[in-house]
């Protein structure tokens, strides 16, 4: 009886696919077992797997045509609140306001040795 269940665990598992979420941790499946992504580290995977379902406006247009980048600041100035997306490897730098909107688009050379 408990290798029935095992069995039909590992199958649902296995047509799950590698990660679904399970409570309020992320289970990734591998080959070599099942690894938990708790604490620091599994929140911050958690924030980049959730980040494209927050997005809106021109910034998921952005994030949809060039990807996710490190490189992002966001700025308060006088009460208003703009966000700088910068893509080094591809010479390209956003800026947003607070709603998503695209304000300005600049060029610079590109930088090689750079992650984006």
């Amino acid at each position: 009886m408990r290798i029935r269940v095992l069995l039909l665990a590992c199958v649902f598992l296995f047509l799950a696919g590698d990660t679904f979420a399970l409570g309020r941790d992320y289970v990734k499946f591998k080959r070599s077992g099942v690894t938990y992504l708790r604490g620091k580290k599994g929140r911050k995977y958690a924030r980049r797997f959730s980040l494209r379902e927050n997005l809106k406006g021109d910034k998921l247009a952005i994030f949809d045509e060039y990807g996710y980048t490190p490189h992002r600041l966001r700025f308060s100035f006088c009460g208003e609140k703009t966000e700088r997306w910068k893509y080094y490897s591809r010479g390209l730098e956003f800026w947003f306001d607070d709603d998503g909107n695209l304000l300005e688009t600049r060029h610079f050379p590109p930088e090689t040795g750079h992650i984006d």
